[in-house]
């Protein structure tokens, strides 16, 4: 039985990753995020670490918006510390702990792209879970288990040029994330079933 590992403090954390000998001078540098980050997302519930081995579990939504044969993708994130993340994956959210994919779906339309929920429609009714293993983009050196549901969302129109987002970001919430930028591709270009849309959802 999987185990998770107990971290209450930032301290377990640094112990837990120095323990397996996972580095963490490059966290923080280029695209990369932070342990203080790491740590923010496992009391916010949007992951866990695994306790006997190196290994970071998530769940992910992520939202196929098309338009007139398009599909919409985050291109960038201008991070609150002034660094730019390229994304180049349709809007992703990490679901929190108990939340079904449903919820973490309309959580991110609002929060990413402020359309609410009234006006947007969430397809199919069930979806079941991609499974994909990886070293994460954000944390490097850190495996990583991914739970991906790729939904369709049906929304009103949207702007048909790039354009951008301001986060919105729970009260109480250390906000890392400032603007996004989004703009259209085709489909077959960041090749949804490869996995490689995972790339920078974490």
């Amino acid at each position: 039985m999987v185990k998770r590992s107990e971290i209450n403090h930032i301290e377990d954390l640094i112990q837990w990753l120095n323990r397996f000998n996972i580095s963490q001078l490059n966290w923080g540098l280029n695209q990369t995020k932070t342990v203080n980050n790491l740590f923010d997302e496992i009391q916010k519930g949007e992951c866990w670490l695994v306790e006997n081995i190196p290994v970071r579990v998530v769940s992910v939504v992520q939202l196929l918006i098309y338009q007139n044969g398009f599909l919409l993708i985050e291109k960038e994130q201008l991070l609150c510390d002034d660094r730019i993340r390229i994304r180049l994956i349709p809007p992703s959210e990490k679901m929190k702990e108990n939340e079904d994919w449903k919820s973490a779906a309309y959580r991110c339309l609002e929060e990413e792209l402020q359309i609410s929920a009234d006006k947007a429609t969430i397809l199919p009714l069930d979806v079941k879970a991609k499974i994909r293993n990886k070293i994460s983009f954000s944390y490097p050196g850190l495996r990583s288990k991914y739970y991906l549901y790729q939904v369709q969302a049906l929304v009103q129109s949207l702007p048909t040029d790039e354009f951008w987002t301001t986060e919105k970001t729970e009260i109480g919430i250390t906000k890392v994330i400032n603007k996004h930028k989004w703009g259209w591709v085709k489909p077959e270009s960041i090749h949804l079933n490869s996995g490689r849309s995972l790339r920078e959802s974490d």
